[in-house]
């Protein structure tokens, strides 16, 4: 499961969220200010590495 980013419009306290994929997040809770106000913030996430730095299942490097 993906880890979200929210930021409370009522406090402005940001806090991560782990939740399924589709999940909207409407019924989230402020932790600070118990809110249920969120706003989603786009994160920006790796999804790989250099050759050297990869530990990919499945790797075709031969020698």
């Amino acid at each position: 499961m993906p880890i979200y980013e929210y930021r409370c419009r009522n406090c402005d306290h940001k806090f991560e969220v782990l939740q399924k994929i589709g999940e909207d997040g409407t019924n989230l809770e402020c932790p600070m200010c118990q809110t249920k106000n969120p706003e989603k913030i786009f994160s920006v996430f790796s999804g790989g590495g250099s050759e050297k730095s990869s530990q990919a299942c499945g790797s075709t490097k031969f020698t």
